[in-house]
């Protein structure tokens, strides 16, 4: 791959993380609630989902998906199910009054949220199916290392980007939310709600 070709991708890649949907939200309103760390949970989380629709598109299987359209939706609704359930946990938990740095449970540990959040937005594999045959040769015998080293770009633009976020929503928690407060779990449970009902009633394609 060219360094300007590259530079292309990564300047695509900058483009979309900077522009507010889904994974920015969950991952901010995660920071918001609960701090910088488990925001960063969340960062990780949205990069491994990234990286299992990088691997599906990169070696044809995300064209499956894409021409399937129960497992589309079945990949889709499994999600956003999911969110919508971590969502209205954390609001019950709210609700009653529940401590805040609780250890979370396996199935709704932060990371397991970025995951599902990215698995579930149909946007994300489109992206991939769409953007990634425009920088690598399948034909190539570095066609490996190219997948390799636009995975490692990921994380090396996204990242820095969505810590951003992270860092401006846990900085405002700390500055709006001196006393304990369960306004940021509720912000955090509604962010959830909000993301899940938005996978599941977006367009399919």
């Amino acid at each position: 791959m060219s360094l300007q070709l590259w530079f292309a991708y990564a300047l695509i890649l900058f483009l979309f993380s900077i522009t507010p949907g889904p994974a920015v939200i969950l991952a901010s309103s995660r920071g918001a609630a609960r701090g910088f760390a488990s925001g960063m949970a969340v960062v990780v989380g949205i990069m491994l989902g990234n990286m299992v629709y990088m691997g599906l598109s990169a070696f044809g299987l995300g064209a499956i998906v894409l021409r399937s359209e129960r497992l589309f939706l079945a990949i889709k609704y499994a999600g956003a199910a999911y969110l919508l359930f971590v969502g209205l946990r954390a609001l019950r938990d709210a609700w009653r009054n529940a401590p805040d740095a609780a250890v979370p449970k396996p199935w709704t540990h932060p990371i397991w949220q970025g995951v599902s959040n990215q698995l579930a937005n149909p946007k994300a594999i489109l992206y991939y199916s769409a953007i990634l045959p425009q920088f690598v040769d399948y034909r190539s015998a570095s066609f490996v290392g190219t997948i390799l080293l636009l995975a490692a770009t990921e994380w090396l633009v996204e990242v820095p980007v969505l810590a951003a976020y992270v860092a401006l929503a846990a900085n405002a928690r700390r500055i709006a939310f001196r006393r304990p407060s369960r306004m940021p779990q509720v912000a955090s449970g509604l962010a959830l709600v909000g993301v899940g009902a938005s996978v599941a009633i977006g367009s399919n394609r």
